[in-house]
C-alpha cells in the first residue's frame, strides 16, 4: 500500500512538472545582427515611427565626439562629424550623425565624401547608413529629388542635419561657405530640406516640407534669438 502511495505522489509530482514546463512561454529572441547587436533601433517600440526630435546637439558639446570620429576613421580616414548630432527619439543611447571628407579644395577637382551614421553609445557598434562621393563627375544636381533647391556648388554640397521624423533623417543642403546668421533654422526656408529614410537609405533624398506647428516653433524660437542678442547691444 505505502509503495503505491509512494509512486502515486511521484506520477503526480511529474504531472504539475509537465504543466509548469508547457506553461512557460519562452522570450522570443531578438533579431541579431552579425556582431551581436540589436538591429532595427529605430523602430523597437510600437509606435516608433511617429516620433520626431529636431533637439539638435553641436559637435562641440556632444561628448561623444572625438570617440566616434575615431571609430569610423575604419571606414574612411578623414570623417569630421558635419554640424549637429540627433538622438534617435526611440532609443536614448543610439545617435545619428552626418560625417564628410572634402578631399580636394582646388575648384576643379572639389569632392565631397558623405557618410551618414547610426551609433551606439555603451556598445561603440556604429553602422554606416549611407554613403556617396560627390563631384563634378558625379554632382549631387544629378541625384537630388525634383524640383528640389540646387545650390551654388551643385555638384558637392554640404549635408546638414536638421533633426529625425517618423523614421526619416532631415537634411539641410546647402554651399559649403555658406553662414545663414546667428539665428537662422533652415526650417523657415520653405523648400531647404530633404528626407532620408533610415529604412532604406538608398531609395535616395525626398523634398520634406515640416509640419505647421514645427514651423511656428522654429519661429518663436527664432524670435526669441535674435531679442536675445539684440539685448546684448
Amino acid at each position: 500500500m505505502r509503495q503505491n502511495q509512494v509512486i502515486a505522489i511521484i506520477a503526480l509530482l511529474a504531472v504539475i512538472g509537465l504543466v509548469v514546463w508547457y506553461g512557460k512561454k519562452p522570450a522570443e529572441p531578438q533579431p541579431q545582427s552579425t556582431n551581436g547587436t540589436v538591429e532595427n533601433r529605430d523602430q523597437k517600440t510600437s509606435d516608433g515611427t511617429s516620433a520626431t526630435n529636431f533637439n539638435t546637439i553641436s559637435r562641440e558639446d556632444w561628448k561623444f565626439t572625438a570617440q566616434a570620429e575615431k571609430d569610423i576613421q575604419a571606414l574612411g580616414a578623414g570623417q569630421k562629424i558635419e554640424g549637429v548630432i540627433v538622438q534617435d527619439p526611440n532609443d536614448e543611447k543610439t545617435y545619428y550623425f552626418a560625417a564628410q571628407v572634402i578631399t580636394s579644395e582646388d575648384p576643379d577637382d572639389f569632392t565631397n565624401f558623405l557618410s551618414v551614421y547610426r551609433y551606439d553609445i555603451p556598445t561603440r557598434h556604429f553602422e554606416r547608413l549611407f554613403r556617396q562621393t560627390y563631384s563634378k563627375e558625379n554632382p549631387y544636381k544629378d541625384s537630388r529629388p525634383p524640383n528640389a533647391p540646387l545650390p551654388a556648388e551643385d555638384y558637392a554640397p554640404v549635408f546638414q542635419l536638421r533633426g529625425y521624423d517618423q523614421g526619416q533623417l532631415i537634411f539641410f543642403i546647402a554651399d559649403s561657405d555658406y553662414s545663414p546668421g546667428y539665428c537662422f533654422d533652415p526650417l523657415l526656408l520653405e523648400g531647404s530640406l530633404v528626407s532620408l529614410s533610415i529604412k532604406s537609405p538608398y531609395s535616395g533624398f525626398k523634398i520634406y516640407n515640416a509640419a505647421d506647428d514645427l514651423i511656428a516653433k522654429a519661429r518663436a524660437e527664432e524670435q526669441k534669438c535674435r531679442q536675445e542678442f539684440e539685448s546684448q547691444f
